[in-house]
């Protein structure tokens, strides 16, 4: 009996170990690296309500270039949304968060995929040279309600959520298809006057980072 036990325990530990062994090969076989994108929105006489867009192609950078024929996934990591600068509509007076509060009704930011124009190369950094991709749906990676710029103001906020399914399609479609478009979404404010106003200045920080696995 005591043969038996000592017998199974061996089994098991060599099950143990060679599942170990496993994962630290695959872990061998991939490599990750992140690619940092950071937007920077400057806007003179902004209006509000409106719709803004910034353009991003990964062929930018040479971790893309460099890897893109072994990318295993490709996932949005992160984003993250901050103002660093507000001058007040009306009293246009710079903002200061311990005294002032400025409520957007609802901020949101999507990302939609582009693909290139028919004889436009896929490396351009010129959003002209693009089109929609309508086989895939905007993802949204932040849609927020009763937004108070005091808590944004210089302090960044990482606001990325995608449900699992829609991860996985972006993934998908991030490793074919890395052009696309950010859209930034602004509702009128609480107490806006009229049904457009205009922010004299504001200065407004996003950063995007993409993470890649590359297979080895």
């Amino acid at each position: 009996m005591k043969t038996k036990i000592i017998y199974i325990c061996f089994i098991g530990t060599l099950i143990f170990l060679h599942s170990c062994y496993q994962d630290t090969v695959n872990n061998f076989k991939t490599f990750t690296i992140q690619i940092p994108i950071n937007f920077y929105d400057k806007s003179t006489n902004r209006k509000v309500p409106s719709i803004s867009f910034t353009f991003s192609n990964l062929y930018k950078y040479d971790e893309y270039k460099n890897n893109k024929d072994k990318i295993d996934k490709a996932e949005l990591y992160q984003f993250s949304y901050w103002v660093d600068s507000l001058v007040m509509p009306g009293t246009n007076k710079p903002f200061d968060p311990k005294i002032d509060e400025m409520i957007f009704d609802k901020i949101k930011y999507t990302l939609v995929l582009l693909k290139p124009k028919s004889g436009f190369s896929p490396e351009s950094q010129d959003p002209n040279d693009f089109t929609l991709d309508s086989s895939f749906t905007p993802f949204v990676i932040g849609d927020f309600n009763n937004v108070k710029i005091s808590e944004y103001y210089k302090n960044p906020k990482h606001i990325v959520v995608l449900p699992e399914k829609e991860a996985a399609q972006l993934s998908v479609a991030l490793k074919s298809r890395p052009y696309f478009f950010i859209l930034s979404e602004y509702s009128k404010y609480q107490n806006q006057p009229s049904d457009t106003s205009l922010i004299p200045y504001i200065e407004v920080r996003t950063d995007l980072v993409i993470r890649l696995s590359i297979n080895l």
